[in-house]
């Protein structure tokens, strides 16, 4: 972004305008906030990046186009929070299920559900980010020659036979709950229909 920010200046545009679309919203505010007021000096992961020194030139405003409060807020909500075990998304919490037609909680959820839906996603996003920093390697090298094993471990999650790696959250199939005419035990995808 800075190199675009940068090029429409020198190129004599009065006014730069940043557009974020969807998960680009975030993006482009997180541009904006650091070359406003710059702190970041390395990546979650460690690594050195510091863009306090970057000098990166403020766009003089940001809009927002269907754009969500962030990626990892919005990856949280499409956690299936049946999955017990990483390992092994067919072993469910059927409590949690609303795939399954068995699961004792259908539409329209109720609030307490929904509370009880949440709290067990956040749960399994802090049990995932866990195992995941329990296992972080330190050392760029050590990243590097992990990487393999862990997918390898972990299988490619695109390729998940449940399904469960994008689970729909109930506000998106209950009408009680969000009343923008979505179908009813669909996922966001609507393939297959639930």
């Amino acid at each position: 972004m800075a190199a675009w920010v940068k090029d429409a200046r020198a190129r004599g545009y009065e006014k730069v305008i940043l557009v974020g679309w969807s998960g680009g919203g975030s993006l482009s505010l997180f541009y904006q906030a650091e070359s406003e007021a710059p702190s970041i000096t390395a990546t979650p992961a460690g690594d050195a990046v510091d863009l306090t020194q970057a000098g990166l030139e403020p766009a003089d405003g940001v809009i927002f186009i269907a754009a969500h409060l962030s990626r990892a807020e919005t990856l949280i909500e499409w956690l299936d929070p049946s999955v017990t075990d990483e390992l092994d998304p067919d072993g469910r919490e059927m409590a949690f299920d609303i795939y399954d037609s068995a699961c004792p909680h259908q539409p329209p959820y109720t609030d307490e559900f929904v509370r009880r839906f949440r709290a067990a996603q956040i749960a399994r996003n802090r049990k995932i980010t866990e195992w995941c920093q329990e296992r972080r390697p330190t050392r760029r090298s050590e990243r590097r020659s992990s990487s393999a094993a862990l997918c390898a471990k972990l299988g490619d999650l695109r390729r998940c036979p449940s399904g469960r790696a994008g689970a729909p959250s109930p506000f998106l199939s209950s009408p009680s709950i969000s009343r923008t005419g979505s179908r009813m035990r669909c996922c966001h995808r609507c393939s297959p229909p639930l």
